[in-house]
């Protein structure tokens, strides 16, 4: 069987992802959003650069 590798990028740590969560106007709605591409969580993660960093790998 071939595993599929999904990140998710924030600026906190998620213990109980939930689809309530995220912002209600941004483009997708709420949500919790994951992808396939590990640069483009890293993006998400560091968009707010004060804070820090994290990727959830699954």
């Amino acid at each position: 069987m071939m595993k599929l590798i999904v990140y998710h990028g924030s600026d906190k740590i998620i213990d109980n992802p939930s689809h309530t969560g995220g912002r209600k106007f941004s483009d997708f709605g709420l949500g919790f959003y994951i992808t396939t591409n590990i640069e483009m969580a890293k993006s998400w993660a560091s968009r707010k650069k004060e804070k820090a960093s994290y990727i959830l790998m699954s």
